[in-house]
């Protein structure tokens, strides 16, 4: 193989773009008319870039043009240039219009419905011109996807430890659980209850086979109970509020869902520990990719709406 330098003064953007496309496509023909182009302009494309490193990058199999062990490491390294690229791009678009700017953004649904609407309202008194792109990832492994493909800026989510090695997570909060009730319902009244008092009622939870279902559901069996399955609405955080604010269903609900996400439901937290222990929520970002402008502000924007929650751990 030729030296690195020489190499790396050869290789042309376009021929990488060209490299990508048709391992994404799975075949020339599909290569070039994604790329308005024709397939021996593809093809020469590809001979030019194999030629300028010395080694073979595609290969063919039953299903199509696959890439070479060499073509996957040349690929990897693609992806991180064009998103590098195009990260220099939106600096330089919020150097020249810092009102305007967007961001990509992974988490789960608590979040979602609680404390990032908070932050994005805040931070666009300061740049009216944002947009956001949300994702709902609830599991770990759909928010590392995500971020090691480079479709999202960063993840706002629960932190679940151990995290992999390529990712950074910074914990901005402890998030905790209550059991809550119709503010002007019987239970609402009572001074004194158990969470034993509260098994018999109507629950509003998420399915057993959700993530934060399976936290729920041994939180239960931790407090010697077995998860409701008779009498239970089973959904989204947003039906759980619902039916909770109106009764006679009872819930549980994150503390920045109380805070920022809760105010147009009337709501009683109950007088008994919640058997839902809490947990780290933070930012995961991926080591060694430079963090946009705009990004970067959401973070420090995020930083001082969850500092009453800090203050907690």
């Amino acid at each position: 193989m030729a030296s690195v330098d020489r190499i790396g003064r050869r290789v042309k953007l376009q021929e990488l773009d060209v490299l990508m496309t048709v391992v994404d496509a799975g075949s020339m023909g599909k290569a070039a008319r994604r790329l308005n182009t024709s397939q021996p302009a593809i093809s020469r494309s590809i001979a030019d870039l194999e030629n300028a490193i010395g080694v073979r990058l595609l290969e063919r199999s039953p299903r199509g043009i696959r890439p070479t062990t060499f073509g996957r490491a040349l690929i990897d390294c693609g992806t991180a240039v064009f998103d590098e690229l195009n990260q220099g791009l939106r600096t330089i678009e919020f150097l020249s219009d810092p009102t305007a700017g967007e961001l990509r953004i992974a988490g789960n649904e608590p979040i979602i419905a609680g404390i990032l609407p908070a932050i994005f309202t805040q931070l666009r008194q300061s740049y009216p011109g944002i947009s956001i792109h949300v994702f709902q990832a609830p599991t770990l492994a759909q928010q590392i996807d995500l971020l090691c493909e480079r479709r999202i800026d960063f993840v706002l989510a629960r932190i679940t430890p151990p995290t992999p090695p390529q990712i950074h997570t910074e914990v901005l909060y402890d998030e905790r659980w209550y059991v809550v009730a119709r503010a002007n319902g019987p239970l609402a009244r009572r001074r004194k209850l158990t969470f034993a008092d509260l098994i018999g009622e109507p629950w509003a939870l998420p399915w057993p086979e959700t993530v934060v279902g399976s936290i729920f559901t041994q939180a239960f069996h931790d407090a010697g109970f077995e998860y409701p399955i008779r009498n239970v609405a089973f959904g989204a955080i947003h039906l759980h509020l619902t039916l909770a604010a109106n009764g006679p269903f009872l819930a549980l609900v994150p503390d920045s869902i109380l805070r920022f996400g809760a105010d147009r439901f009337a709501l009683k937290v109950l007088p008994v520990p919640s058997p839902v222990r809490s947990w780290p929520v933070g930012f995961m970002t991926l080591k060694n990719r430079t963090i946009g402008p705009i990004a970067q502000r959401f973070m420090d924007c995020a930083r001082q709406v969850t500092k009453p929650l800090a203050k907690q751990r």
